[in-house]
């Protein structure tokens, strides 16, 4: 089938903010609005952004992640 390819922003990390003890990889693929669970994707990471923090806030979390989602799609 044809590949599609979509930039994302990509968290690889244990999520500290929110308890996280175990690391995972998140992949919020930009302007994509279809159900892709359970699917299999290939993911390329191509540039790094920053090294994982804890936050003070989830309303701190989120406002980092909009300004990460932003860097990718300037990219």
């Amino acid at each position: 089938g044809e590949t599609e390819r979509y930039k994302a922003a990509i968290n690889i990390g244990i999520n500290p903010s929110v308890g996280g003890k175990a690391p995972v990889v998140e992949a919020y693929c930009l302007d994509m609005s279809r159900d892709v669970y359970g699917k299999r994707a290939f993911i390329e990471p191509i540039t790094f952004i920053r090294e994982e923090q804890t936050f003070d806030s989830l309303d701190a979390l989120q406002a980092q992640i909009a300004r990460d989602v932003e860097m990718v799609r300037a990219s």
